[in-house]
């Protein structure tokens, strides 16, 4: 019966297939692969978003979307004084007697058009400012004091703006005793946004 294993040139004993030298070969190139990948250096990665960034990043979204909704509504308000409320008022005033405005009498329906007008005025203007609250972007104490100007606005809008829309379509006079304090809580805010805008931006780190 002929032998297996020869001593020829293409046996397995040769070409040092499966001998201890030649696992030991393998092994020694493995390590060396581990360790180059080992030693490979990390990609850069994009820095981490800290709880401060995202807590300005929230209340720059929440202001942002609250001013749009409001600056929206004023754009609608704006269009249903001129082309429903000049129509409606006079019927709302006709027993109203004549105002008197910088020393000119007028009729009572116009002089609560022109305060219609001027609440959609108001309220456009402060919307504008609660969404330069959330462009702010203050931190720390200053994104306090932002949040306390922006609710401000809010506050003046519904209680300036607001009392003049009913006061101006309805004609209960004691909503005219409300529209100044709205008009102190615009004072508040915009002061109240100063602070906020000339303190100095926190660190990122």
């Amino acid at each position: 019966m002929p032998s297996v294993v020869s001593s020829g040139p293409n046996t397995i004993a040769n070409r040092g297939v499966g001998t201890p030298s030649s696992w030991h070969d393998h092994r020694t190139a493995g390590s060396g692969l581990s360790l180059r990948l080992q030693l490979r250096p990390e990609p850069d990665l994009p820095p981490l978003v800290t709880d401060h960034q995202s807590v300005a990043f929230t209340s720059q979204r929440l202001w942002g979307t609250v001013g749009a909704v409001f600056a929206a509504l004023a754009i609608i308000f704006g269009a249903f004084g001129a082309h429903v409320v000049e129509e409606h008022l006079p019927a709302v005033h006709a027993s109203s007697e004549p105002k008197q405005v910088a020393g000119f009498e007028m009729p009572a329906s116009y002089k609560y058009l022109q305060d219609f007008r001027t609440a959609s005025h108001y309220h456009l203007v402060h919307s504008l400012a609660i969404v330069l609250v959330g462009l702010l972007g203050r931190r720390g104490k200053a994104r306090i004091i932002g949040h306390a100007a922006a609710g401000c606005f809010v506050a003046g809008i519904l209680l300036f703006s607001g009392s003049l829309y009913l006061l101006a379509t309805t004609g209960v006079l004691w909503l005219g005793m409300v529209t100044p304090i709205g008009g102190l809580i615009f004072i508040a805010g915009w002061a109240l946004f100063a602070v906020a805008a000339g303190m100095p931006r926190a660190s990122r780190h």
